[in-house]
C-alpha cells in the first residue's frame, strides 16, 4: 500500500476516534442544538415542500433532523476560500505559502498546515488560516473548508446519536455520511458549499 493511501486512512480513523473521545464537547454541542426546531414533526411550508412530505417525514424522522440538522450546522459555519486581511480587513488576500504550525493555539487546534496569505491592499503580508483538525478547535471557530465542515459535522452527528462515517477520496475532498435507520441507509451530510 502506498505511503499517500495509508497516510490517507490513518488520517480519516484519527478524525472519527476524536469525534467519541471527548464527552463533555459532544455535551456542548447538544446544549447548543435547537432541539424542540430540530425534533418537530411539522414541516413549515416553503418553494420546496411537496403535499407528501408532512406523511414521509412522519415516517422518516430521522432523515428529517439530518435534514434539519445540515440546514442548522451550514448556518453556524463560516466557508473560508481566502481569509480576510488580519490588518485591513480586506477579503482580498492572496495565498503566499503555506508552511506548519508554529503557535500554541495552532498546535493545540491540530493543525495539519498553516496557509499564509498577503493583502494586496494594505501590504500586510502575515493573515495566516490554520487548518485545523481538533473539533473542539472547529467548534471555536466554525470556519473552513469542506474537511473543517465534514470533521464539525462528523462531531454534531455523533452528539445527537447518529452511526457516521467519514469518507476521503483522491481529490482531496472529504465528506460525512450518516446511516438512517428506516430510510435506505447511508446519506451525504453537513455538505460544505464549495
Amino acid at each position: 500500500m502506498s505511503e499517500k493511501l495509508t497516510s490517507r486512512i490513518q488520517g480519516g480513523i484519527s478524525t472519527v476516534t476524536t469525534w467519541d473521545s471527548n464527552p463533555t464537547l459532544l455535551a456542548k454541542i447538544r446544549t447548543s442544538l435547537p432541539f424542540p426546531l430540530l425534533t418537530s414533526t411539522t414541516t413549515p411550508p416553503n418553494k420546496y415542500t411537496r403535499p407528501d412530505d408532512a406523511t414521509y417525514h412522519q415516517q422518516h424522522p430521522d432523515l428529517l433532523l439530518l435534514k434539519r440538522l445540515t440546514l442548522h450546522f451550514q448556518k453556524t459555519m463560516t466557508w473560508v476560500n481566502n481569509p480576510p486581511c488580519t490588518q485591513c480587513h480586506s477579503p482580498d488576500t492572496q495565498f503566499t505559502s503555506t508552511r506548519g504550525p508554529l503557535t500554541p493555539e495552532e498546535r493545540t487546534g491540530g493543525a495539519s498546515r498553516v496557509e499564509v496569505y498577503a493583502c494586496p491592499h494594505c501590504g500586510f503580508g502575515e493573515t495566516t488560516f490554520p487548518r485545523y483538525n481538533d473539533p473542539e478547535m472547529l467548534y471555536e471557530t466554525k470556519r473552513g473548508r469542506c474537511g473543517e465542515y465534514a470533521n464539525l459535522f462528523g462531531c454534531y452527528c455523533r452528539a445527537v446519536g447518529f452511526m457516521t462515517r467519514y469518507v476521503s477520496d483522491f481529490t482531496d475532498h472529504v465528506w460525512v455520511e450518516v446511516f438512517v435507520a428506516g430510510g435506505g441507509g447511508f446519506f451525504g451530510g453537513g455538505g460544505g458549499v464549495g
